[in-house]
């Protein structure tokens, strides 16, 4: 400010225009082998003012229902299998919000659908043959509690006996036969 006669004022003003809040969300579930809980985690790379972000999370089922969770890291329970729509509100106060929505799909639960065929009497003629459903992949693997590996344990003679089903997104499911 020039006041005259040589005379000047000086001052230095320092306003805050952020740039727009990133942030940043991931399922961390160990993996996605069904319904049932399901962990996520959201952070933002922009602190206001030395505020911590809040975070309030919607969950659209298939079905159509609402599931609503808080916080940074919430463990939601997702009852069916299907794609949900999910929305994400980070926020510090009213003024300084952000939306961020993306899919995520629950799938069917593992399951192993056994075919038996008992042996005859006294005979290592029986089997078991597993039709795998579900899970991340169509690709299964199977080891057998006699050392067999494959959809199917044949030669089997009476007795009890174990199938470890796995698919390529590490779910699994242990039978009892």
């Amino acid at each position: 400010v020039d006041y005259g006669g040589g005379v000047t004022a000086t001052a230095n003003f320092e306003i805050y225009v952020g740039p727009p809040e990133v942030f940043f969300v991931q399922p961390t579930s160990q993996n996605n082998c069904g319904p049932g809980p399901h962990s996520f985690f959201a952070f933002t790379d922009t602190i206001v003012a030395g505020l911590v972000p809040q975070f309030e999370w919607t969950f659209l089922s298939p079905g159509g229902a609402l599931i609503n969770a808080t916080g940074q890291n919430p463990t939601v329970n997702l009852p069916t299998a299907g794609t949900y729509t999910v929305e994400v509100l980070s926020f510090f106060d009213s003024a300084c919000m952000d939306t961020f929505n993306f899919s995520y799909t629950v799938n069917t639960t593992l399951e192993a659908n056994a075919t038996v065929v008992n042996p005859t009497c006294g005979q290592a003629d029986g089997s078991i043959t597993l039709s795998p459903t579900g899970g991340i992949s169509g690709v299964y693997f199977v080891d057998w509690s006699n050392g067999q590996t494959g959809l199917s344990a044949t030669g089997l003679a009476a007795g009890t006996y174990f199938s470890f089903l796995s698919d390529s997104g590490q779910c699994f499911v242990v039978d009892t036969f």
